[in-house]
């Protein structure tokens, strides 16, 4: 215990540098509520019944998965996904479920895609529903009961402008290893993400190289990490 404590105490005597970072504000943000699915079809594997959502906007690296809903054509998630839109009008949001097979790839299902500029111009810049899925073909998604649609509802509002990343160093034991761990890490508020590096430079480069990142759904779930520093500390833990 005395040699990881010594070691803890000697990696917190690291750098301790932050460098100063901003983030360009996106133009807006969807937020993505994903309800439920229903007559969905059966898929021939193991796991013939587990479903999952994954959210992605055009024109970006935003990708969000739902939870798995397992054993069920009629799976419900309630869940949501705030996604930040850039520039570009004609930007969509797309909805792809696919069906988790254990030791194999996971089988697409269907799609639904909704152009963001729909739901800027509805009323109160929100709408809902539920969606016909399409499949690869762009034919009609069917399941036993009938055709297959996801109930969704987007809302379109302006991004809140000024904030800002927080950013500092982290000290943590690794689960597994149970050795002491120096990261770097910068919590972006836009995104909402919190992601891991092995140092600022490493954060700032052209092809930044992400050791971990977590997706925060409330930055004040963490609003006391960037004043840790060098403490051990597990963010994780937090969430």
């Amino acid at each position: 215990m005395d040699d990881l404590m010594d070691e803890a105490a000697a990696m917190r005597g690291q750098r301790t540098d932050v460098p100063n970072m901003t983030l360009t504000a996106p133009k807006a943000l969807v937020e993505v509520y994903l309800h439920q699915a229903r007559n969905l079809p059966e898929v021939t594997s193991a796991s013939q019944s587990d479903f999952y959502c994954v959210v992605e906007v055009t024109g970006s690296r935003q990708l969000y998965s739902s939870h798995v809903a397992q054993d069920t054509l009629h799976p419900v998630w309630n869940e949501s996904f705030q996604v930040k839109l850039g520039q570009n009008d004609d930007q969509m949001v797309s909805i792809s479920l696919f069906a988790e097979r254990a030791g194999r790839d996971d089988q697409f299902i269907g799609v639904v895609v909704v152009p963001v500029r729909r739901v800027e111009a509805s009323p109160s810049c929100e709408e809902g529903g539920w969606y016909e899925m399409r499949g690869e073909d762009n034919g009609m998604v069917s399941g036993p009961e009938g055709v297959s649609k996801v109930e969704l509802t987007l809302l379109h509002k302006p991004a809140e402008q000024g904030l800002q990343p927080r950013m500092g160093w982290l000290t943590k034991r690794h689960n597994l290893s149970m050795k002491w761990e120096r990261r770097f890490f910068i919590l972006d508020p836009y995104n909402q993400m919190l992601r891991f590096f092995a140092s600022p430079e490493h954060a700032q480069a052209s092809s930044p190289e992400i050791l971990g990142e977590m997706n925060i759904r409330c930055c004040d779930v963490v609003s006391g990490i960037s004043k840790l520093g060098g403490g051990a500390s597990d963010p994780s833990s937090a969430c």
